[in-house]
C-alpha cells in the first residue's frame, strides 16, 4: 500500500500528536445502470479487483493509451481525489456498503486533508455525478498513549 501503510499512518501520525477521522454517509453511487467499462472510468478503477486503471497495485497519473490519452479520465475519482492532485496530505480510505447506501471513512493527520480533498472532487469528479452525501463527522482520534 505504499505511503500509507497502517504503520506509517497511525504511529507517525501518534507521534506528532492527534490523528484526524472523518465519515460521511452517503447515498450508494448510482453507476449501476453504466455500463462496466463506463464504471471503471468513473472510478479510475477496475470493477472486478479495484486495482488502479489499468492495473497495478499503484495509481500511475501519467499512464497513457497508445493514441495519447490519460489511462485514468481527468474527471475520474482516483486522478481527482489523489494526494498530488489535490496538494494535500496523505489519507487511509475505506467505504462500506449498508442497507441505505454507502459510508465513506478517511484518516488522515489534518482536516484540512480531506476538506482540500472535497474541494478538488467538487471541482469535476465524476463520482459526484452520481453520489450525494447525506450527512458528515469529523473525530479528533488520541495517539495510544496519550494522557489526559
Amino acid at each position: 500500500m505504499g505511503q500509507l501503510s497502517h504503520r506509517c499512518l497511525l504511529y507517525g501520525a501518534a507521534a506528532v500528536g492527534l490523528l484526524g477521522g472523518c465519515g460521511s454517509p452517503e447515498r450508494q453511487p448510482d453507476v449501476q445502470a453504466l455500463p462496466e467499462s463506463d464504471q471503471e472510468r468513473v472510478f479510475g478503477r477496475r470493477k472486478h479487483d479495484a486495482m488502479p486503471l489499468p492495473g497495478g497495485e499503484e495509481v500511475d497519473l501519467s499512464a497513457k493509451t497508445p493514441d495519447g490519452e490519460y489511462v485514468i479520465p481527468a474527471d475520474a475519482h482516483a486522478r481527482r481525489a489523489h494526494p498530488l492532485t489535490v496538494g494535500a496530505g496523505l489519507m487511509l480510505c475505506r467505504s462500506y456498503n449498508y442497507a441505505e447506501g454507502l459510508i465513506f471513512i478517511s484518516f488522515q493527520r489534518e482536516l484540512r486533508t480531506f476538506v482540500n480533498t472535497m474541494y478538488r472532487m467538487a471541482d469535476g469528479d465524476a463520482l459526484l455525478r452520481y453520489a450525494m452525501t447525506i450527512s458528515s463527522a469529523a473525530f479528533r482520534i488520541p495517539p495510544l498513549n496519550w494522557s489526559h
